[in-house]
């Protein structure tokens, strides 16, 4: 929010400054400052989509109590929600907010995005009593996974060179399990590696 607010002041002081003056006096200190900021904002942007988009859909998924047969049916709905709702937006961006950035102005089409933050954090804010906060583990989730893999690849080349015993230790038990609903997951994270390349076409095209 405070990155599309910065970004829409620093558009609308470029937009402001003629033509001319920036051909003739590139290297003055104001306009060095404008750029800066500018850029500033653009860093701003990236750092927290960086940090907020890997946490948004876990948290949102942490909502919904897996064990409850109804809110686990509504939480497969959101992944389809979430994604149709992204390439909703991404259309929408390319198609209506780069006709406002080229021809009202920049600084209105940033403007309507930032606006539009701002609209989403007093939903986020107003939702903040109801929201089920997990508190993590005190184990690392990548030594934990680490210790799984390990202890699958063991009980495996156990299973070849010798007799598998009847009753097994329930941590090493847990451990495989965990490893193997990982390495299950890996055939969905290659598919979706299709989607990913179209997505970063969207970037591609916000430089250009």
């Amino acid at each position: 929010m405070q990155g599309y607010g910065m970004i829409t002041l620093a558009s609308t002081l470029l937009s402001q400054r003629p033509s001319a003056s920036l051909d003739n006096d590139s290297s003055s200190s104001p306009f060095s400052l404008e750029v800066s900021f500018f850029y500033v904002s653009l860093y701003l942007i990236t750092l927290a989509q960086g940090v907020g988009k890997p946490c948004g859909l876990a948290f949102a998924a942490d909502q919904f109590d897996p064990n409850h047969a109804r809110e686990f049916t509504a939480r497969s709905s959101l992944f389809n929600w979430w994604h149709f709702s992204i390439a909703i937006g991404i259309s929408f961006a390319v198609i209506v907010v780069s006709y406002i950035q080229e021809n009202p102005g920049w600084g209105i089409g940033f403007g309507m995005l930032c606006t539009i933050m701002i609209c989403a954090f007093v939903v986020f804010l107003l939702g903040i009593p109801t929201y089920r906060l997990h508190v993590p583990g005190s184990d690392n989730p990548f030594a934990r996974l680490g210790r799984s893999v390990f202890a699958l690849a063991r009980n495996s080349s156990l299973c070849v060179c010798a007799k598998r015993h009847h009753h097994e230790d329930e941590d090493v038990a847990t451990s495989m399990e965990e490893a193997r609903c990982v390495l299950q997951l890996l055939p969905i994270w290659a598919a979706c590696l299709a989607y990913g390349v179209v997505i970063a076409q969207i970037m591609t095209l916000f430089n250009k």
